[in-house]
C-alpha cells in the first residue's frame, strides 16, 4: 500500500492517500458484528498472537474496491 499522507488544515489534522481511501472501504463490508481488516492487519505479529488468544480464526478473500485498481486480500473475523 502506499503511504499516506497528513496535512493541518483550520486547526485540524487530516490524512489522505491510497491507504486511507482503502480503509474506508474496507471498513464499509464488514457486517453487524464482524470485522474486515486487511492483510497487513493479520501478518503484524501482535495482532496474529491476539486473534490466536482468543481463538479467532480469519477469513480470507479477495475484494474488488471502488476506486482501487487492484483487488485486495481481506480477512474478516467473527
Amino acid at each position: 500500500m502506499k503511504a499516506r499522507a497528513a496535512v493541518t488544515l483550520n486547526g485540524q489534522q487530516d490524512y489522505f492517500g491510497q491507504t486511507v481511501n482503502i480503509a474506508s472501504r474496507v471498513q464499509g463490508l464488514a457486517a453487524s458484528r464482524s470485522i474486515v481488516v486487511t492483510e497487513s492487519v493479520v501478518e503484524n505479529a501482535d495482532a496474529r498472537a491476539l486473534l490466536q488468544i482468543n481463538g479467532l480464526t480469519p477469513e480470507p478473500r479477495r475484494v474488488a474496491l471502488s476506486g482501487i485498481a487492484d483487488k485486495v486480500s481481506v480477512y474478516e473475523i467473527s
